[in-house]
């Protein structure tokens, strides 16, 4: 990777804690400040892409492709492949090209996910390896971790599984501090939740900001 590269914004955290929404409203910041950025999600829903297919299979494959039922470590194994894609043809390119790259979902929703469907931690370690090693040296600049102490859809409410895998994410947070920078989100239901989330991922992003342009003096 060139030395002036993009920087790799990673959003992570359980379905229904307020992740997506904070992502977007962080890409409508960047480009409000003239930022060159890319949203990217794994797997993805971009027509014509790897993701896109992975992403109808995971949750069509019975209504659209006629397959009954997919066994939790091959669905793991499709996202990973998906991941690796996006890696490859469109990820690496944009910080190649000193783009910002917003990233819905890491490797981390791989383990957690994947762990609550009953996966082996060692199958999921294999298939993460593969993931790591297409990424390379590249790591994120900042991980968010966006959490909430409830669902943030009804449809999610008083899930046992929910709250599991929320506890699943905090620990891997807590493992991965030493390797990348971490910062936790707390979200909930409210204007003045949302608020607060944004101001502590404007002031980490005005960090990186202010580290860039050292970079390139």
């Amino acid at each position: 990777m060139k030395a002036n590269r993009g920087r790799l914004i990673v959003f992570e955290g359980v379905d229904a804690a307020g992740k997506t929404t904070l992502s977007n409203e962080l890409c409508v910041l960047l480009r409000h400040n003239y930022q060159s950025v890319r949203h990217c999600q794994f797997p993805g829903r971009q027509q014509g892409t790897l993701g896109e297919l992975v992403y109808r299979l995971h949750h069509f494959h019975s209504s659209t492709f006629g397959v009954p039922k997919i066994a939790p470590c091959s669905l793991q194994l499709l996202h990973i492949a998906a991941h690796v894609d996006a890696i490859e043809l469109e990820i690496k390119p944009a910080l190649q090209d000193g783009e910002w790259v917003v990233l819905d979902r890491f490797w981390w929703s791989t383990y957690v996910y994947g762990l609550d469907d009953g996966v082996s931690e060692s199958q999921l370690q294999l298939m993460i390896d593969i993931e790591k090693n297409a990424w390379g040296s590249i790591r994120p600049d900042i991980v968010f971790l966006v959490d909430s102490a409830i669902p943030l859809r009804d449809d999610e409410a008083n899930s046992i599984a929910w709250q599991r895998k929320r506890q699943t994410y905090n620990r891997l947070a807590v493992s991965e501090e030493n390797i990348q920078k971490c910062l936790v989100l707390e979200t909930g239901k409210g204007d003045n939740a949302k608020h607060r989330a944004m101001s502590k991922i404007q002031e980490a992003i005005c960090a990186l900001s202010e580290g860039s342009k050292g970079e390139k003096k």
